[in-house]
């Protein structure tokens, strides 16, 4: 009965430690939550990650705001320059009411932790490497840009939810 406790907590603790190590090697040192965003440092820093990582990352827009901000996608995959047939692709979108901004930040943050960790954590690179991602950190840039940071309700007249168009 023992060897067998033995054996199983030998195989835990092997897993728990080669986890461990893996953890210890990942990057995250872009979480600095002291503020948000905004479109043109949206902008900036999609351009930066797009010139840092060419083979892996290609910024586009698909269209434009009503107070002509551009809808920024950042593309992530293992050969953004050669697009694979037959490649599950996935597109996360943040920030549809302008005044919910969390999302937006957390696909910031996946887009920097994607190409960061590429070639040093294992899941991330499989993962870079079989799938097609399309991360849209705002759909409604005109909306965020409207709105008052750190106030967890909208303005009056729920100014920043909407877009200019008031949809």
């Amino acid at each position: 009965m023992y060897p067998s406790l033995a054996i199983v907590f030998f195989v835990i603790s092997h897993v728990c430690e080669s986890h461990v190590a893996v953890r210890r090697a990942v990057n995250e040192s872009f979480l600095t939550p002291a503020e948000y965003h905004h479109s043109e440092e949206l902008k900036k820093l999609f351009t930066k990650l797009q010139n840092d990582y060419p083979k892996l990352a290609k910024v586009y827009s698909v269209g434009r705001s009503g107070e002509n901000r551009d809808l920024l996608v950042i593309e992530i995959n293992g050969n953004v320059k050669k697009p694979a047939n037959l490649t599950p692709m996935f597109k996360f979108v943040g920030n549809m009411h302008g005044d919910e901004t969390v999302g937006r930040e957390l696909l910031i943050y996946l887009a920097q932790y994607l190409l960061y960790n590429y070639g040093k954590d294992p899941r991330v690179t499989k993962l870079v490497d079989t799938t097609d991602i399309h991360l849209m950190p705002t759909m409604n840039p005109d909306g965020f840009e409207n709105s008052k940071e750190g106030n967890c309700l909208s303005k009056n007249g729920y100014v920043g939810r909407k877009n200019n168009n008031g949809v």
